[in-house]
Order: structure tokens, then sequence, then C-alpha cells
């Protein structure tokens, strides 16, 4: 294995190559020991394996070739995006909106497709894409460690995913929840691969910063007042503020997204 390339919640991904192929894939290895309530992360390790096997293979989803544990480290084995995340590559270089409209599509296939399975990602987000082709822009969605399979007529309650990117309905749990929390999160990802900042207030990690966003987010709290966003057409506008309506029931649906498009 070679250096690292991306660091989570619970462990990294390191960079390797196949001996016998020579070709390079990402690992991403939790190791137990490290962490207090172990049957936890291995239960949490084990859903996402199940999520990501159960899957068909799809162009803009990250695959996954081989699972193990060893001496107390889970490794999952996967393909390898020479070019970096999302996250990365917004904080510096200004997208066109053609080109963030081209990543947008694959993701919203890739969304539609996991709904089409019963799977909810919980986690939509810049870091969370992967670019494999930086010149045909082509990305793949990864981390499915929040992923969870939703049974018909029953509402999710898990308090999950980032701060930033969560749904109303997500920061107001009794509520629960469904499948719309991943258009809310495409919206702000949309949104910020746009401009290069986020819908809502995030100052600092302080309890009353987050207070401020929680606040912001059940409120629907955003706005296009920015200067920046007068180079942006207002269809863009537009699809942001009905994926990221605060009433799930008037939101549109990942298939009404893909229909609109940016």
């Amino acid at each position: 294995m070679k250096s690292c390339i991306a660091k989570g919640t619970y462990g990294i991904v390191r960079l390797a190559e196949c001996k016998k192929t020579k070709k390079r894939v990402a690992i991403k290895l939790i190791e137990n020991s490290k962490y207090e309530g172990r049957q936890k992360l291995r239960d949490a390790f084990l859903k996402e394996i199940s999520v990501c096997m159960s899957m068909p293979v799809h162009p803009c989803i990250i695959q996954i070739s081989k699972v193990y544990e060893q001496d107390e480290t889970m490794y999952i084995v996967m393909e390898y995006g020479k070019n970096g995340d999302l996250f990365e590559s917004v904080a510096s270089y200004q997208f066109k909106e053609y080109e963030i409209k081209v990543i947008f599509d694959q993701l919203a296939h890739a969304i539609a497709f996991l709904h089409d399975q019963n799977i909810v990602h919980r986690d939509i987000k810049l870091e969370n894409v992967v670019i494999f082709d930086r010149e045909k822009l082509i990305v793949k969605l990864c981390d499915f460690g929040l992923s969870t399979f939703m049974k018909p007529g029953i509402l999710l309650e898990t308090n999950c995913g980032t701060i930033m990117y969560a749904a109303p309905e997500l920061v107001d749990r009794p509520k629960g929840y469904g499948k719309e929390v991943d258009v809310w999160s495409l919206g702000v990802l949309l949104f910020t691969a746009l401009v290069a900042f986020t819908p809502f207030s995030q100052q600092s990690e302080t309890d009353e910063h987050k207070k401020e966003t929680i606040r912001q987010i059940k409120k629907g709290d955003f706005n296009f007042n920015s200067h920046v966003w007068k180079a942006i057409s207002e269809d863009a506008k537009d699809l942001i503020k009905k994926m990221m309506t605060v009433d799930k029931s008037k939101r549109y649906t990942i298939k009404q997204v893909i229909v609109s498009g940016p």
C-alpha cells in the first residue's frame, strides 16, 4: 500500500497497486482497535458492504472488488479515482455552469438508481464524489457508510450525515424522513459546486453556530443575493429552490430533478 489519499470518520483510504495486474485501487482501512464500541463500528462496516454488494453495477457509483478483515483491521478494496474528490476541485478551480451540469447529471442518475433499489445514501456531499476523468468530467458517488435500505411505509429516524447538507426533516428527527433527504443534499451540493460556498452559515463548530445553521436549514433560509449568482442561470437557481424546499411533500423527487436538469 502507498500514500493516504483520504480520511474519514472511522478510517483512512490508501492508494495501492495490484502486484499481478499493476492496476491501482483505493483501499479503505477501518481499525477496530482505535475505537470504543467496536461491535457498533463492525456493524456499520458490514452494513456498508451489504448495501454496496447488493447493488447491480452502475457507471456513476464506485465499485467494490474485495472485502476482508485482518488483525482487527477491516479492508474495502474499490476503484481508484486519480483526480481526487469534488470538494478539492471546487476549492481550487472555478467550474463553469455547463461543467457542473455534466457532473450533476451523473450524480442525479446515481441517486435515482439507489432510490429505485430502496437505498437512501444519507451523506451526499462534495467529499463523497470522486473524479475519475477531469477532462471528460466523469465522476462516481462513493462512501456508503451511512446508507441504508428503506422498507415501504416506514420512515427513518437515525440522526446521521453532514449537518451542512442535512435536510430539515433530518435535523428534526421526531417527524422521520425518507429518500427526500438525498434530493435536498444534492441541492446543497449543486449550490456549493456552482459558487464555491455553502447555502448556510458555517462560521465555526461551536454549539451556538450549529444551532444557527440548524435554524437556517429548518427555515430554508438561503438566498442568491451574492454577486456571483449573476453569472448563474435562472434555471439552475429554480432547480435548487425546488430541491431545497423545506416541505418534503412539495420537494422535487430525484426523477423530477433529472427531467428538469440545471
